[in-house]
Order: C-alpha cells, then sequence, then structure tokens
C-alpha cells in the first residue's frame, strides 16, 4: 500500500469514516433528518476588489459534527476563490496489519500517534483558502481546512470536524434553523465589458464522494442506497475441449458465458437533504454620475484573412448626442493598421498659434481652430482620410463623419460627427440608449510580429481634452467638469531701458524678473466619474504552427501509415486528418501531391504552417487527368480523358485538371480539351490551361 499524506487523509476523513455505514443502512436510516444548505446569493461591486459569500444550514433533526462541500465556478473569468500557495509538511502514522515476518504486508493510516508501526513525511504544495468562521456554526471547530483541488481557484473543497482526539470534546452543531455555517472569500478578477452587472453560478457536487454531513456517531445524514443489478457477457477465444482457456469481456451478444452482480450506490435523498446553489453578482465600478460609458469592444482575427473591424458602443445614459470627437490610437502599428483612403487625400490649412516666443522665434505652438487666435497658417496640408463604416449604427442618418490620420500607415485615426450641419433637414442626434453600436472602423492586419503565438495590440482612446469630447444638441460638453485654481506667469526682460522693460517673454520657470498671479483661474478637466473609457484589444492569431512533417494522425511521429492515409486523403479529399498542418509540408496552406511528393523525397520541410491547410487538388497547369502524383499531363492521362468523354470510364478524381482548354469557361471536361491536350502532347501545341484560382 501506498502511504497516502496526513492532510490528505485529514481531507478525506468524514468521507472514509461515514463510507463505513454501507454495511449498516439499514440501521442508521430510522429516521428522516431534514439537512438544507444553501448559498446565499451575493452582489459586489467591481472595485471592491474582494467580496465575500456565505453558505447557511438548516439541520432539523440531527446534529452535524462533520462535512464536506465541493463549490464550483459557473464562470471563473470574472472571480476565482482567495487561496494562497502554502507548502504543507504532513507526517503521516502507518499501522501494519499483515505482517510476514519483519516485512508488513499492508498498512493503514492510523490518526493516533501513540499506535504506529511506521511513519512518512511528506512535503505538498496547495492552494489552499482561508475560510471564515468567526460568528459561524462552525467557530471553534477543531478541524476545518479548505483548498482547490485544480489548483487555479476556480473549485473550492471545504472539509470540517467538530472534534478530534483528545480532548476536548466538540459536539458539534445542534439542530437548528438557517444557521451561518462559514464564509468563504472570493477574488474579483475584471470588470464585466458592459454597463450591466454581471452574475456567476457556484454550484455544489452533489455526488456522495465530495459533498455530505455526518452525526457525532459518523453516520451519513440523508443517504440512500440503490441496488442495480449488472450483467457482464462473456466470450470465449480458446477452447481446450468444454474448457475455456481465454475469457474475453464483450458488451453485445454472442457471448459464452454470464455473470449477473448485484451492487449498491449510495446517492442523497433529495426530500431529506436539499442543496440550494447560489449566485455571485459582479456590479460595474460605482459610478453614481455615471453620464456615458464608450467601449472598444475586443476582436480576434486570423491575420491570413488580412483585414479586421473594431466597433465602438456607447451608452448615452443621460443626454442626448449631436456631436463627437474619438481619438484612436494603436500600441503596435507594426502588426495592425487603421485602414486609409488613399484616393480621398486633400489639401488642408492649418492654424497655429506660439505658445512660447524667443525673440521671433517660436519654440512651443499649438494647432488651433481657425476661428482661435493663430500667429501663423500652414497652406498644403496632407490629410490622409480613414475609412469607416456607419451602416446600422447610431451616426447612419448623421450629415457629418470625418476621420484622418496623421500619419500615411494609419497608426491612429481621429474621427469627427455632427449630427446636423446649417440648413436643413434637422438632424437632432439620437437619444440616451444603452450599449448602442456608435460606429465601425475597419483595419489592415499587417502581420503577426510572433507568427507562433498570440499576439495581442492595444487600441486605446484618448483622454486628452483636445482629443475626446461628446456634446448636446445645445452644443454642451459631456463629461467635463470645472475646477477653479491660480495660476502663477513668471516673465523675463529680453530689452530694458534704464528700469523700464521694452519686451517681455513669458517663461516656465525661474529665473523671472516678474511674476503675476492669476485669480479664480477656471480649468475644464476630463469627470471620470461621469464618463467611462474602455479600451479594446485586438487578438492576432498564429499565422501558422510548427509542424511534425507528414504526422497526419498526430500520434507524434511520422511513418508509412501516415503516408497512406494523407494520399487517401489528397485523392479523395477526405475522409479529414487529425493534424492537417502537419500535411502541408512545403507550407502553402495547401494539401496535394506537391506535398505527397516533399514527404516521399524526404524534405526539405518548412518550420511552420497553416493551421487549417485546404485540399486543393488542381495546382500549376492542368492535364493531370488521372490525377496520379506525377502531375504532368502525359498519354496515361489522354487514354483516362478518352475513356471517360466516350466510353463512360471513370470520373476524374479531380476536375479541375481536366478543364485544359484556356479558350473555354467550361466546368466539366469536352472534346475541345480532349483536342487541346493531343495538340500539347504529340504536336508541341499550347500549354494546358492554369488551374482554376491559380
Amino acid at each position: 500500500m501506498t502511504p497516502t499524506t496526513r492532510s490528505l487523509m485529514l481531507f478525506r476523513l468524514i468521507s472514509i469514516a461515514l463510507l463505513v455505514v454501507l454495511t449498516f443502512s439499514g440501521s442508521i436510516f430510522g429516521q428522516d433528518p431534514e439537512i438544507i444548505v444553501s448559498i446565499d446569493d451575493t452582489s459586489m461591486y467591481y472595485n471592491d476588489g474582494q467580496g465575500m459569500f456565505t453558505i447557511s444550514l438548516s439541520n432539523l433533526e440531527d446534529t452535524v459534527a462533520g462535512f464536506s462541500l465541493w463549490f464550483l465556478l459557473g464562470n471563473p473569468d470574472y472571480i476565482n476563490f482567495s487561496t494562497i500557495d502554502t507548502t504543507v509538511v504532513d507526517t503521516t502514522y502507518w499501522y501494519c496489519i499483515n505482517w510476514d515476518g519483519e516485512d508488513c504486508l499492508e498498512y493503514i493510516p492510523v490518526f493516533y500517534p501513540h499506535i504506529y508501526d511506521s511513519i512518512s513525511i511528506d512535503t505538498n504544495y496547495v492552494d489552499r483558502s482561508n475560510v471564515d468562521t468567526s460568528g459561524t456554526l462552525t467557530s471553534g471547530w477543531q478541524y476545518l481546512t479548505s483548498r482547490s483541488i485544480s489548483g487555479m481557484g476556480t473549485d473550492l473543497k471545504t472539509a470540517g470536524i467538530a472534534n478530534m482526539p483528545p480532548l476536548p470534546i466538540k459536539t458539534g452543531i445542534i439542530p437548528q434553523d438557517d444557521g451561518l455555517l462559514f464564509k468563504v472569500p472570493f477574488d474579483i478578477l475584471q470588470e464585466p465589458l458592459e454597463v450591466e452587472s454581471f452574475t456567476s453560478n457556484i454550484i455544489f457536487n452533489v455526488q456522495p464522494e465530495y459533498s455530505g454531513f455526518s452525526d457525532p456517531s459518523g453516520n451519513l445524514i440523508g443517504l440512500t442506497f440503490d441496488t442495480l443489478i449488472d450483467t457482464s457477457l462473456f466470450r470465449c477465444n480458446q477452447w481446450v475441449g468444454d474448457e475455456c482457456l481465454d475469457w474475453q469481456q464483450v458488451a453485445v451478444p454472442p457471448y459464452d458465458s454470464m455473470t449477473i452482480d448485484t451492487g449498491v450506490v449510495p446517492n442523497y435523498d433529495p426530500s431529506i437533504v436539499e442543496f440550494q446553489n447560489g449566485t455571485i453578482t459582479i456590479i460595474p465600478e460605482i459610478i453614481p454620475d455615471l453620464e456615458l460609458f464608450v467601449t472598444v469592444n475586443d476582436v480576434t482575427v486570423d491575420p491570413n484573412d488580412g483585414e479586421g473591424m473594431l466597433t465602438i458602443q456607447l451608452s448615452n445614459i443621460v443626454d442626448s448626442i449631436a456631436g463627437f470627437e474619438l481619438f484612436f490610437e494603436l500600441s503596435h502599428p507594426d502588426a495592425i493598421n487603421f485602414m486609409l483612403d488613399t484616393s480621398s487625400l486633400s489639401i488642408d490649412t492649418t492654424y497655429w498659434q506660439c505658445l512660447n516666443w524667443i525673440g521671433s522665434d517660436c519654440i512651443e505652438s499649438l494647432q488651433v481652430n481657425s476661428l482661435d487666435p493663430y500667429d501663423w497658417i500652414i497652406l498644403d496640408t496632407i490629410v490622409f482620410h480613414g475609412v469607416i463604416d456607419t451602416t446600422n449604427t447610431l451616426l447612419s442618418d448623421w450629415q457629418y463623419i470625418e476621420s484622418r490620420s496623421y500619419s500615411s500607415s494609419g497608426p491612429n485615426l481621429r474621427v469627427v460627427g455632427i449630427s446636423d450641419m446649417v440648413g436643413p433637414p434637422y438632424q437632432p442626434g439620437f437619444g440616451p440608449q444603452e450599449n448602442g453600436t456608435l460606429i465601425k472602423i475597419p483595419f489592415e492586419i499587417v502581420g503577426n510580429p510572433t507568427p507562433t503565438e498570440e499576439f495581442y495590440v492595444d487600441v486605446h482612446i484618448n483622454r486628452m481634452l483636445d482629443n475626446f469630447g461628446f456634446a448636446t444638441p445645445q452644443g454642451e460638453l459631456i463629461g467635463i467638469s470645472y475646477d477653479t485654481t491660480m495660476d502663477t506667469a513668471y516673465y523675463i526682460c529680453l530689452q530694458w531701458a534704464g528700469d523700464e522693460c521694452l519686451s517681455w517673454q513669458r517663461v516656465s520657470e525661474p529665473p523671472y524678473d516678474s511674476m503675476y498671479v492669476y485669480q479664480d483661474v477656471i480649468v475644464p478637466y476630463f469627470d471620470t466619474n461621469k464618463v467611462k473609457i474602455q479600451d479594446g484589444i485586438v487578438t492576432i492569431l498564429p499565422g501558422c504552427a510548427p509542424i511534425i512533417p507528414g504526422d497526419v494522425d498526430d500520434n507524434g511521429i511520422y511513418d508509412i501509415s501516415d503516408l497512406s492515409v494523407l494520399i487517401d486523403f489528397v485523392l479523395n479529399g477526405g475522409p479529414p486528418l487529425l493534424a492537417p498542418r502537419n500535411a502541408d509540408v512545403d507550407g502553402n496552406c495547401s494539401i496535394n501531391w506537391d506535398d505527397v511528393n516533399l514527404l516521399t523525397d524526404g524534405g526539405p520541410f518548412t518550420d511552420c504552417a497553416c493551421l487549417d491547410p485546404e485540399w486543393v487538388c488542381c495546382i500549376g497547369l492542368t492535364g493531370n487527368a488521372n490525377y496520379d502524383r506525377y502531375d504532368n499531363a502525359y498519354v496515361n492521362d489522354l487514354t483516362f480523358l478518352v475513356n471517360y468523354i466516350f466510353k463512360g470510364g471513370p470520373p476524374p478524381p479531380c476536375i479541375g485538371e481536366t478543364l485544359i482548354n484556356p479558350y473555354t469557361d467550361n466546368t466539366i471536361p469536352l472534346v475541345s480539351d480532349l483536342t487541346h491536350m493531343v495538340n500539347y502532347i504529340f504536336k508541341g501545341g499550347e500549354d494546358p490551361d492554369i488551374c482554376l484560382g491559380q
């Protein structure tokens, strides 16, 4: 017998002790005790970070002295049970029940150190949870442990024993109604992406070996037993006279022998023991004054698709929206770029205001609107217009939408929209609503910088006031608050005339010649209590995957059976391969005779292949009518085609190879294809047509 650590044996003590009652079930269940154990529903705000749910118990007839409960999370993406990685050093005591001289043939674990024949010391690494028993029915219990069996916090098994030897004696929980059994902490991992709350189920694993309650005598409460009849059929593989030397169990007749066994299966009677599952509701961050919620939805793309689409969601909870400005920035423009419309490049005039002069030279400037004060203009600025999609969005009938990038490669995109321009018809914008699609933005996939792994690109919404804003039909900005502050300005004199300065210049810091304090300066700021922004992530899937060349059955090696399966697939286009990427040994994202020939030649092979290559029977030039591995047009192909067209021979395995005449658009082989092939083979005529799609 292999020793089991003491901590695991303690953890399973209740189940081990109580399963003894299987033999004595008739005397245990003279009464019908009632147990109701429930996971109490709870809700927490995301920004609380952690939470606690409670387990309630009603034991209406029996005293409870031990229990085991296993909880499972319905959605571990948002919450996990709180666990701590701990190292446990366990000493296990063993008592020998079967000696052979000085050798023990069979040990059993014991929990009393003064009675043992051997010990074992083990070190275990476990994920424990610090369940809270303060002020609960299990406060003062002598053994209570809780751990995640998965090691990831997605489940939690908790076991408790009221009384452990020796003294003092702890009786357990006397009959009572709706008491608090214990409390379980959990961690909130991420905030729900929507404005609405998110709910995760917490369920009991109600199999008797995982969950249950026992009385002080070790009897399981509410356990019933079903008797099952199991019939086994056997077939003899080798007879010697009337004696069978080799029996094999079979599932269905015919058979030569049969045995009927009776088994006892434990189950919980739901009329005696009731398990009530619960829920945890995660409420988005507390923003009592929330007016706007802007979200860039996450998206996953295949690099082979070449492009993808971002969707921007908006909830305007209070006000109507008649105008907006958003500025999007990509963290990795080497992976994706916003699409630009190069056909609509335009010339623009920009206006600039100097913030810091040194003499006649401006060392710091700001681009401003044409209606603001400005110091100079720049003509002929090239504007790179972006591509946007407003179909079936909140902006589908807006009168002005413009998008532009500040670079010809599209690493950023500014989008501006106005619902109503001067003059009829009048478009007021859209009223308060939740989770509508504001706009769709296409992007180009440049490539995956890590071809064999997923790659992530952040799509960031710039929060600066110059780049972000939403306005009501009255032109009022939404989500902007104002603060009053003092502003100290420093000035240095560039030209003195005695004690009088003829030319002042403002500077940002000392030294200075004069200072002025501006009182009650009103400063706008982005109010995060009113506006919430959720950036997005573009996940680029691996462009290819490492391969084991030829291992189409995915058993880790390439052998002759793989080649046979691959040839059958190339000939017939099926059945599906277990590992098609391992068949694409030339890495061109298709499976055909080229891959078979490369395997038989021993390479060279690609290091990385498409995840899901296609079966493409016709490659290069047509003419391989009999579809052999040599992939050329020869006399045997001509013979095959003659038999098919004139003599009812077998159909071509690859119809594309028989469409030989480049001057017809037929989809089945015709006499003109046959004529073209004869001229090509015997008269040096024109090459066969190129395979469709090549």
